[in-house]
């Protein structure tokens, strides 16, 4: 359970440093990735 939040939290941060780079769709991508992991966990 917890070592696939810390994946989470890396693929998160992944997304953030795409971000940085330029890449503006990578915010939306990311909304649309947690809301579906949001629910798939519950």
């Amino acid at each position: 359970m917890l070592e696939e939040h810390q994946i989470d939290v890396n693929y998160a941060n992944s997304l953030v440093f795409f971000e940085e780079e330029g890449f503006s769709l990578s915010s939306t991508a990311a909304l649309r990735i947690f809301s579906y992991l949001d629910g798939w966990e519950r």
